[in-house]
């Protein structure tokens, strides 16, 4: 099974590597590059994407805005958040009370991304 990916990253060649990783690992990738412009393609069709991969600290809207308007729309997209300081207790209880499924900490294989996703695969 493929999963419908939002991949969101401010950094073009993060962005690209995830999505090309994502892509021959057979899922559908629609990449934005802020929260913004994430919003903007959720926005216009939620069912449209399984789950959403963010960076958490991006410019115009962070990770966390991006997740908290999903969320006060009333869509239980798991999210996957990535980010330099996920690893911080504050970050990770923030994280846990917007409902994130799963943090990564830059940097990270495309290995434990995987099976993050996989692990939702198994529940969709």
């Amino acid at each position: 099974m493929s999963l419908r990916v939002l991949l969101v990253d401010d950094d073009d060649p993060i962005l690209q590597v995830l999505s090309s990783c994502l892509t021959q690992g057979g899922h559908q990738v629609t990449s934005a590059r802020d929260g913004v412009e994430a919003w903007d393609l959720f926005s216009a069709d939620p069912d449209a994407f399984d789950v959403i991969v963010s960076d958490m600290n991006m410019p115009r809207m962070d990770g966390a805005g991006l997740i908290e308007r999903v969320r006060s729309a009333g869509h239980g997209t798991p999210v996957v958040a990535m980010s330099g300081t996920c690893s911080s207790e504050l970050v990770q209880k923030h994280l846990t009370n917007l409902n994130v499924m799963a943090s990564l900490t830059k940097p990270f294989s495309v290995n434990d991304l995987e099976t993050h996703l996989k692990r939702l695969e198994k529940t969709i």
